[in-house]
């Protein structure tokens, strides 16, 4: 038990820890939040709370007051040296891969890669004795990733069928295209996945979609073709490039989603020209499951349903929302 002079972060405060909570904590308002959750761990609960309540209602920084009240909660029954195992794992962790990807670089460029691979080796003999020794570490660090991971995928999967896309910018040639196709009655555009991009490969692709969808030599088509890029961003402005290949208009473009980026290049083009734009689509080959994980992991999939989702997520009006044929 504490006694009656006691310091926080070498600042004395006067109190009984036996009575009433200490009084004189005007001074604590220069005290780093550190130095307040260690206050708040060593306290007994009643304490805890009542030191907790305390910095709620008199530090400028009420998260602080949360923290402490928070962290006493949460480890509550778990002394200081137990935490600071934790702790050590953490940071014995890091300086393990830091180690690691240095000794990796030196081994590379064949630069003192023996003295940095022995001090890796040192770190990482360090890290698994310390795991040995002091488990709790890896268990919060488990709780960490597996909470992680779980918030990640539930996170991806809520905004898998958002649009995604802050905005559409076509070049000179790519919005020659489209509006060269709103002369006619209908805009085709065909879905395509990138390919050699030859003459032969579009060839193939509308001999394909006319058996398939019943379009006539007169109808004029778009090629659309979404390369996939990283796919950890959620949102960007989607640049959407032209091309002619032996009198094909094919309309690239690049971006971690396909279909939304598919689903707001429709949108673009519908609003840009007053035209409900109608693409078409082949059935995917395989387990849709397994792409339906894909899509939820890499931004690709099956296609066709999920750019049908996210158009029926953006437009709330069926008559207004372009069309989508699969077959």
């Amino acid at each position: 038990m504490l006694g009656r002079l006691w310091e926080v972060g070498g600042v004395p405060v006067a109190g009984d820890l036996a009575g009433d909570i200490p009084v004189q904590f005007h001074e604590l308002t220069g005290v780093g939040s550190q130095g307040l959750v260690v206050v708040a761990l060593r306290l007994p609960d009643r304490h805890g709370r009542r030191f907790a309540g305390f910095v709620r209602g008199h530090h400028d920084d009420n998260a602080v007051g949360r923290q402490c009240f928070r962290a006493r909660g949460e480890v509550s029954g778990a002394d200081v040296d137990a935490q600071a195992g934790a702790y050590a794992t953490g940071v014995l962790v890091l300086m393990s891969s830091g180690a690691v990807a240095v000794a990796i670089t030196a081994w590379r460029q064949k630069n003192r890669w023996a003295l940095f691979s022995a001090i890796t080796v040192v770190f990482v003999y360090t890290s698994v004795t310390n795991m040995i020794e002091r488990p709790e570490g890896i268990k919060i660090a488990s709780v960490f990733i597996l909470t992680i991971v779980v918030t990640s995928l539930i996170s991806r999967t809520l905004r898998s069928t958002e649009l995604r896309v802050l905005g559409v910018e076509p070049d000179a040639l790519a919005q020659k295209f489209i509006d060269d196709a709103a002369r006619g009655k209908e805009i085709n555009i065909i879905a395509n996945r990138p390919g050699p991009g030859d003459r032969k490969e579009y060839e193939d692709k509308l001999r394909e979609m006319r058996e398939t969808h019943h379009l006539t030599p007169d109808d004029p088509v778009l090629f659309l073709e979404v390369q996939r890029g990283d796919a950890s961003e959620f949102s960007e402005v989607l640049l959407v490039r032209g091309a002619r290949v032996d009198g094909y208009c094919v309309l690239r473009s690049k971006s971690p989603a396909i279909p939304n980026a598919i689903a707001a290049l429709l949108l673009h083009i519908r609003d840009r020209t007053g035209k409900l734009p109608h693409v078409y689509f082949g059935w995917t080959e395989g387990n849709p499951v397994t792409y339906l994980l894909k899509f939820l992991a890499f931004g690709e999939g099956d296609t066709a349903p999920v750019t049908r989702e996210v158009l029926r997520q953006a437009e709330a009006d069926p008559l207004r929302r372009p069309r989508v044929h699969v077959g």
